[in-house]
C-alpha cells in the first residue's frame, strides 16, 4: 500500500507497471479471476487497458471501498433505528393527544347530560321561580301600601326590589322615560335578558326608549334591545335607534310590533349594514302597528318611478331620512332629484348603478336639472340633503360638472362619494370647484376607481391647499404618478383639516415619496396616510421614514406591497423617535429577519404602537427571539401580524411563550408552517389572544427536487 500511494503519488504509471504490481501482490484468486498468468511481457500484450486499470484498481483501492461500504452499511442501519423509535415516539404522543382530546369531548358529554337532566327537572326551576316572584310580589306589596303615592316611585320600588332579589343589576333611578348612555345600555341589556319569563316591572313604568349613537364594539345589540324592550310589557310608547350600526332591522321590526297597541313613534335611521326597509316590509310594519304617528327609517327600492317617488316625498308617514335606488337608469334620475327636491327630510341618497344600467351622463344632467330647483330657504328642523353615494353611475366628465354646480346651490352637503364615475381631469376640476364654493362644509370625498391621473391631481391638491372642511379624502387607483403625488404633498403643507387620506393603488414613486415625506413634517394634522400597492421601493420609504423624525400628528401608516425591504431599518429608527404613531403595515414588502430584528429591537422601546403589520414577508423563525424579547419588554401593542411568513415551530414557541408573560398582545400566525400538532398542543391554550393554521413549507430557490420532496 506504501509504494502504491508513493507511485500516486509520483509519476503516472505504465500498463507494465501495474501488471508487475498485481503478479506482485495478487493473491491467486485474483490472479485467476483477471487471467494474468503467465508473462509479464506476454500479459501487457494481450490484456487491454481498461482489463489492467480495473484489475490494479480493486487490488489498491478495494480494501478502503470495502471498508467504507461496512461503515455506511453500519450507520444506515443505526440511522434506521434511530428514526423507527423517533416515529415510535411520536406515535405515542399522538396517541396520548387523541386520549385527551377524548377524555375532553367525554368530560364535556358528562356536562352537558348533567345540565340537561337539570333542565328537564321542570319542578325544581318551577318552585325556583314561584319562590323569588313571590318573595318579590310581597315586597312590592308592603311599599305599595306604604307608599302608592306616584307611579315613578313604584317603578323605583320595583327596581329596588329586583337588585334585592340579585336577578339582575337594573339602575334604581329606573322613570317612566329612560334614556341610557352606552355603556349603561349595555350592561342593562345583558343583565336583562333573565327577566324575559318573569317581567316584574309596572307597564307604565317605561314609556320611551332611546338607544340614540349607542355603538359598543362587542355585543349583540339586538338581544340587549329585546331584553330591554320586554321591560316595558308591551306599553312601550316611543323607540328610537338612530346612529345604532350594530342594530338590525329585524330586530327593531319585533320590538315595534310587540308594542303595536302603544308605540307612536319609531326613529331607526343608519342602522347596521343594509339593514333598510322595501316597500313590502314598509306596509307590513304600518299594517301590523297603527298606532304609529311618526315614523323615520331608511328604505331601499330597485328602481324609482314616478308612483314611489311621489309617495316618498308626501308629508304623510313615513319619513324617509335614507333612500337607496338599486341599478338606477337614466329614466330614474329625474324623479331622483325630484324626490331629493321635496322631501327636505330626506338627508342620504344612494344611486347605485350596475354594469347593466346606470345613470350615465345624460341621468345626471337630469338628475342635476331637478336637484338646483331645490328651495333655498329651509326651515330649522329640515337639514336637506348631507350624504349623496353615487357608486358604478358612470357620469364621467360631464356629467359630474353638471352634479357640482346644482350640489354648489343645496349647500347642505356634508359627504360625497363617487367611486368607479371617470371623472377625469374635467371632473376633477368641477369638484375643486364645489369645494370651493364659500360655505362649503363637505368634509368627506370619496374618489375612487375615476382615472384622475397625473393631470387631475393639481386640482386635488389645489382643492386641499384652499378647502378649510374637508377631513376625509380617497384617491385609491386613480393612476396618479409623481407629477400628481408632489402636487397633492404642496396642499398638504398648506391644509389643516385633513384627517385621512388613500392613495393606495396608484402610481407614486421616490420623488413623489420625498415629496411626501417633507409634507409630514410641516403638516401635522393629517392622522391617517395610506400608500399601500404604491412604486415606493426603498429610497422612497426611507423618505417617508425621515418624514416620520419631524412628525408628531400621523397616527395610522400603510406601505404594504412596495418591495421597500432594507427599509424596515429606516422604519425602526422613526420609531425610536416618533411616539405618536399607532398603527404601521409593511406587509408584503419582501422583508427578511435581518430587518424584523431591527423593529423588534425599535418594538421593544416604542410607547405608541399598537398594531404592527409585518405578514407576507420573509420572515423565518431566525426573527422570533427578538421578536418575543421584544414583546416580553413592550406593553402598548395590541395585534402583531405574521400571517403567510414562513415561521416554523421553533419560532412560535419562543412566541407562545413571551406572551405568557404580555398578556395584551394578539399574535397572527395564520398560513406559516408549523406542524398540525404543534399548534394542537401548543397555542391551544393560547387561542383567544393566537391565530394560528399550518401549510407547506415553500421550496425556496435552488432546492431543487430534494428539497422540494423535504
Amino acid at each position: 500500500a506504501e509504494r502504491a500511494m508513493a507511485q500516486l503519488d509520483g509519476p503516472k504509471l505504465t500498463k507494465k507497471d501495474k501488471v508487475e504490481y498485481c503478479l506482485a501482490n495478487g493473491s491467486e484468486d485474483f490472479i485467476v479471476k483477471y487471467k494474468m498468468k503467465g508473462l509479464v511481457k506476454n500479459l501487457v500484450k494481450s490484456l487491454n487497458a481498461l482489463q489492467i486499470d480495473k484489475a490494479y484498481d480493486e487490488l489498491v483501492n478495494g480494501p478502503a471501498r470495502e471498508a467504507a461500504a461496512n461503515a455506511a452499511n453500519a450507520a444506515a442501519a443505526l440511522e434506521k433505528e434511530a428514526a423507527g423509535k423517533e416515529a415510535a415516539d411520536l406515535l405515542a404522543e399522538q396517541k396520548a393527544a387523541h386520549a385527551e382530546i377524548k377524555a375532553a369531548e367525554e368530560a364535556a358529554k358528562a356536562a352537558a347530560a348533567v345540565r340537561a337532566e337539570r333542565m328537564e327537572d321542570s319542578s325544581w326551576a318551577t318552585r325556583l321561580a314561584e319562590e323569588r316572584i313571590a318573595k318579590l310580589k310581597a315586597a312590592r306589596g308592603q311599599r305599595a301600601a306604604a307608599s302608592s303615592s306616584s307611579t315613578t316611585e313604584a317603578a323605583v320600588a320595583a327596581a329596588a326590589a329586583i337588585i334585592e332579589a340579585g336577578l339582575a343589576g337594573l339602575p334604581t333611578d329606573c322613570l317612566r322615560a329612560l334614556h341610557l348612555d352606552p355603556v349603561s345600555a349595555v350592561r342593562l341589556g345583558l343583565t336583562c335578558t333573565r327577566l324575559r319569563a318573569a317581567v316584574l316591572l309596572e307597564p307604565s313604568s317605561w314609556e320611551s326608549l332611546s338607544l340614540r349613537d349607542v355603538q359598543p364594539a362587542s355585543l349583540r345589540t339586538d338581544d340587549a334591545l329585546d331584553a330591554l324592550a320586554a321591560l316595558a310589557q308591551g306599553a312601550l310608547g316611543e323607540l328610537d335607534c338612530t346612529g345604532c350600526p350594530l342594530l338590525s332591522r329585524g330586530a327593531v321590526s319585533g320590538v315595534a310590533e310587540a308594542n303595536a297597541k302603544t308605540l307612536h313613534t319609531l326613529r331607526a335611521v343608519g342602522l347596521s349594514g343594509n339593514s333598510c326597509w322595501s316597500t313590502e316590509q314598509l306596509k307590513q310594519l304600518q299594517a301590523r302597528c297603527p298606532s304609529l304617528a311618526t315614523l323615520e327609517l331608511d328604505m331601499v327600492v330597485d328602481r324609482l318611478g314616478p308612483e314611489a317617488s311621489a309617495l316618498l316625498a308626501s308629508a304623510q308617514l313615513p319619513r324617509v331620512a335614507g333612500l337607496k335606488v338599486r341599478n338606477v337608469g337614466p329614466e330614474d334620475a329625474a324623479d331622483a332629484g325630484r324626490l331629493t327636491a321635496a322631501a327636505p327630510w330626506l338627508r342620504s341618497l344612494v344611486l347605485e348603478g350596475c354594469s347593466a344600467t346606470s345613470l350615465q351622463v345624460e341621468g345626471a344632467r337630469l338628475f342635476a336639472a331637478e336637484l338646483a330647483k331645490a328651495p333655498k330657504e329651509k326651515k330649522e328642523c329640515e337639514q336637506g340633503l348631507t350624504n349623496l353615494d353615487c357608486p358604478r353611475t358612470y357620469m364621467q366628465c360631464e356629467g359630474i360638472v353638471a352634479l357640482s354646480a346644482a350640489l354648489s346651490a343645496l349647500g347642505s352637503l356634508r359627504s360625497l362619494s363617487l367611486p368607479s364615475n371617470m371623472i377625469r381631469i374635467g371632473g376633477a376640476e368641477a369638484i375643486h370647484s364645489l369645494c370651493a364654493t364659500p360655505g362649503s362644509a363637505l368634509h368627506t370625498l370619496d374618489l375612487r376607481y375615476n382615472e384622475i391621473g397625473a393631470l387631475g391631481a393639481p386640482h386635488i391638491g389645489a382643492l386641499l391647499a384652499a378647502n378649510g372642511a374637508l377631513t376625509d379624502l380617497d384617491l385609491r387607483f386613480n393612476g396618479i404618478d409623481n407629477f400628481g403625488i408632489i402636487a397633492l404633498a404642496e396642499g398638504l403643507e398648506h391644509n389643516s383639516t385633513l384627517l385621512h387620506l388613500n392613495l393606495t393603488g396608484n402610481l407614486c414613486q421616490i420623488g413623489g415619496a420625498e415629496r411626501l415625506g417633507q409634507a409630514l413634517g410641516v403638516n401635522q394634522t393629517l392622522q391617517t396616510l395610506e400608500l399601500d400597492s404604491n412604486r415606493l421601493v426603498l429610497k422612497g420609504a426611507t423618505a417617508l421614514a425621515v418624514g416620520l423624525l419631524k412628525n408628531t400628528g400621523l397616527r395610522k401608516l400603510t406601505v404594504g406591497g412596495n418591495s421597500v425591504k432594507a427599509a424596515a431599518k429606516k422604519f425602526a429608527s422613526a420609531l425610536q423617535v416618533n411616539k405618536t404613531l399607532e398603527w404601521l403595515e409593511l406587509g408584503a414588502n419582501q422583508i427578511d429577519d435581518e430587518g424584523c430584528d431591527e423593529l423588534a429591537w425599535a418594538l421593544a422601546g416604542s410607547a405608541g404602537l399598537t398594531y404592527l403589520d409585518l405578514s407576507r414577508n420573509d420572515l423565518t423563525s431566525d426573527c422570533c427571539e427578538e421578536l418575543a424579547e421584544a414583546l416580553r419588554a413592550n406593553r402598548t401593542l395590541l395585534t402583531l401580524d405574521l400571517a403567510t411568513c414562513r415561521i416554523g415551530d421553533e419560532g412560535a414557541k419562543l412566541l407562545a411563550e413571551a406572551l405568557a408573560v404580555n398578556q395584551t398582545v394578539k399574535v397572527d400566525l395564520t398560513q406559516n408552517v408549523m406542524t398540525p400538532l404543534f399548534i394542537q398542543r401548543n397555542l391551544a391554550l393560547l387561542k383567544a389572544r393566537v391565530r394560528a393554521s399550518f401549510q407547506r413549507a415553500p421550496v425556496m430557490d435552488g432546492e431543487g427536487e430534494e428539497g422540494e420532496e423535504k
